[in-house]
Order: structure tokens, then C-alpha cells, then sequence
């Protein structure tokens, strides 16, 4: 079979291996560029990172970095044979500077006051028809700030100065108190949650709770017909895994391999609902920051499933400690990351002062 394969593999001008029993047993010339000349016969766990290497799913597409290089692999596996293809990814290129980031956030802080203030003055009034505008114009403030916090840290991530301040807390508390505040405003499809009692971890709170949206975000937005998003936490020895399945319509083959870059294809007015199509670039970023990696599973009909691995001791020199060693879960975050698909009427609050749902996630002792 290997055999065969082999023979087929070496004329496609597409890097690709096949392995057996996690060894290397074929490479084609393009995968040789890649991953060297003396690579068959290596275990793939000295080739690829662990994630991958180790992972047990039957395929899966996950964007990483091999011998130094970004790249996009394609993994198969058929009973004891396992295909692997490999793709090099272009360099991440956000043409966006600090004044754009600066000017787009100081209009949305006038906008918020401007919108506080007419919801005050329609309030008042009694006014049933400028409440409903000003809902609808809440939510777009509310999109347009998921925008730019995504366009900000996708910038940082390719510049390097990302804002990365981790500390000692309990993953589960954090994931859970995330679920509960969506659960706040999602019932249908339902939002569950699943983990050990807790997880002691070092990780930046604030970018693991967007990280965490974001997904359950795609989940809800793209997996159509969906009736259930469950998260869920696995124990992985030094590394912890996040897990976001939905029972939705799952993605097609051909836009599987354009996931981490759906905002550098061309715009389709079909999907105008469901963003820009950063979510899962700044997600795949966050792990990474945290030592792992994002796998994406999915299959038409049968659902998608992102697994993103986070390593639960970081190589700090210092950690960062907050006074009281908390963090806090804001239902603020949720009415941003989900702005794409709740309804109006959560916006009627406003969004100056939303809801709130606070809870304390302390560290472990």
C-alpha cells in the first residue's frame, strides 16, 4: 500500500509524506525542501510539534511552524497509514498602524457616550421606536469593537509586541465563568461546559477568556443547524487542551484549507453576518503565545471540533500578580464576541453600562 502510494505522491508537486507507527516512511521532493533531505526515517515527533505529531484525530487541518517556516498541514489517516500534506503560508501582512488603531477606538468611545446618552433620552421619553434604533446601533458599536480589538492583536501578533502578562490561576474556573455569562444570553443552540475540578495553570486570563469566545463565537455563526456548542477541558500531562465542539453543518473540503486566512479572500455579501473572518487567526495566535497549538476537525454534517492546547507552566522569568490574584469575567466580553449573532434586544441595556455578571477567579494556592 506505502508502496503504491508513494509512487502516486511523488508526482504531485505538493509537499507530502506518509508514515507509519509515527515514523516517516516516504517524502516527496517537495516535502524534502521542507523538512530536509535525510527526513525519511526520522519519528515525526523530531519533525513536527507535539500536537501533531501526537494527535490521534483521523484528520484534521492545523496552521503551525515546521523546520521555522509558517505552514498549513493537512493530515489523513487510513488504518495504519497515516498522509500528511504541507503547505508553506505566506507571511501575515496587517497593513494597519498605531494612528489607524487610535483613531477607530477614540470614534468609538464617542459613539458609546453619544448612544448612552440618546438611550438615557429615549428612555424618558418612552420612545419604543428610537429604543430599537438605538439597540441596532448598539450592536454595530458593539461589532465594530470586536473588529478592531481583533485587527489590534492580529497587528501585535505579527510585530511581536503582543501584550502578554500571565499569571497563576484555575483554567476551569475561568472557562466556566466564560460559559456561564454566554449561557446568560444563549439558550438555544445550548452552550455546555465540561472539565476537571480544576486546572492550576500560568496564562494571560484576558487572552485565553477571548481566545475561548472566539471560538465558541465560530461556532455559533458558522456551524448551521447547530443545537449544542459543548466545552470542555483534557488533562494532556504538561499541556491542557481546549476543546469547542458544535453539531453543526460542519465545513466543506474546499473551504476547510482557508480557515486561519478567510479575511484575505474575497469578500462574499453572504457571509456579511459572520465578521471578518479573524477569529480563528487571533485564536491560533493566543496559543501559540501560550506554548500550543490550534487543531481544526470537521466534517460536513457531523460538526467541527477546535482543539487549541495550552502548556500549564510558561518559561517566564517573572510572573505577573494582580493585588488580589483574581480575574474577572465580564459579561461585556460576551455582548462583544457574540455581536455577530445575538439579537438586538440584548443591546437595549446599552453599552455603557450592560449587564454585569462578575466572578472571581482566584489562583490556586
Amino acid at each position: 500500500m506505502i508502496q503504491i502510494s508513494s509512487d502516486v505522491l511523488a508526482m504531485t508537486s505538493e509537499a507530502v509524506i506518509l508514515a507509519q507507527a509515527g515514523r516517516l516512511e516516504f517524502a516527496n521532493s517537495a516535502a524534502r525542501e521542507i523538512l530536509g533531505a535525510d527526513c525519511e526515517g526520522k519519528m515525526l515527533k523530531d519533525l513536527f510539534e507535539p500536537d501533531i505529531a501526537n494527535s490521534q484525530v483521523s484528520s484534521f487541518i492545523a496552521d503551525t511552524t515546521v523546520k521555522g517556516m509558517r505552514c498549513m498541514v493537512r493530515v489523513s489517516k487510513q488504518k495504519n497509514m497515516q498522509a500528511m500534506f504541507i503547505t508553506r503560508s505566506d507571511a501575515e501582512s496587517v497593513e494597519v498602524n498605531d494612528a489607524f488603531i487610535y483613531a477607530l477606538r477614540s470614534s468609538l468611545m464617542m459613539q458609546s457616550m453619544s448612544l448612552e446618552l440618546t438611550r438615557v433620552r429615549a428612555e424618558e421619553q418612552g420612545d419604543e421606536e428610537m429604543l430599537e434604533n438605538v439597540a441596532a446601533l448598539t450592536q454595530s458599536y458593539y461589532r465594530l469593537t470586536r473588529l478592531v480589538s481583533n485587527i489590534s492583536i492580529a497587528r501585535e501578533m505579527v510585530s511581536g509586541g503582543i501584550s502578554f502578562t500571565p499569571t497563576e490561576l484555575d483554567l476551569v474556573s475561568l472557562c466556566r465563568a466564560c460559559v456561564e455569562n454566554v449561557q446568560l444570553y444563549c439558550r438555544e443552540p445550548s452552550v455546555t461546559f465540561t472539565a476537571m475540578p480544576t486546572m492550576p495553570i500560568t496564562a494571560d486570563g484576558t487572552l485565553v477568556n477571548q481566545l475561548l469566545l472566539n471560538l465558541v463565537s465560530n461556532s455559533l455563526i458558522h456551524g448551521k443547524d447547530c443545537t449544542r456548542v459543548s466545552v470542555s477541558l483534557i488533562d494532556a500531562g504538561e499541556s491542557v487542551i481546549i476543546s469547542v465542539f458544535d453539531d453543526g453543518c460542519g465545513i466543506e473540503g474546499d473551504e476547510l484549507y482557508t480557515v486561519f486566512t478567510r479575511y484575505k479572500h474575497e469578500f462574499n455579501m453572504a457571509g456579511l453576518g459572520g465578521g471578518a473572518g479573524l477569529g480563528l487567526t487571533v485564536a491560533r495566535g493566543i496559543a501559540e503565545k501560550h506554548g500550543g497549538t490550534l487543531l481544526l476537525e470537521s466534517r460536513p454534517d457531523r460538526g467541527t471540533t477546535v482543539r487549541v492546547s495550552l502548556k500549564k507552566k510558561l518559561p517566564v522569568k517573572k510572573l505577573m500578580h494582580s493585588d488580589e490574584k483574581n480575574y474577572e469575567a465580564d459579561t461585556d466580553d460576551v455582548l462583544v464576541a457574540l455581536s455577530d449573532y445575538l439579537p438586538k434586544s440584548c443591546y437595549r441595556n446599552g453599552c455603557a453600562e450592560p449587564i454585569k455578571s462578575l466572578r472571581k477567579i482566584k489562583a490556586p494556592n
